[in-house]
C-alpha cells in the first residue's frame, strides 16, 4: 500500500514546474535534517 502512495507522489511531482519541485524538494530535506538531529539529540540525552 505504501509503495502505491509513494508513486502517486512521484507523479504528482513530475506534473509540476521544475521550480515548485525543488521548493517542495528543500522543504522536505529540512524536515529530515531536523528530523535527524531531534533523534540524535535524544540519543545523546538517553
Amino acid at each position: 500500500m505504501k509503495d502505491k502512495k509513494m508513486l502517486y507522489r512521484l507523479e504528482l511531482l513530475d506534473k509540476i514546474s521544475e521550480e515548485d519541485r525543488n521548493t517542495i524538494l528543500r522543504v522536505v530535506d529540512a524536515f529530515l535534517k531536523e528530523a535527524q538531529l531531534t533523534t540524535t539529540s535524544k540519543k545523546l540525552k538517553a
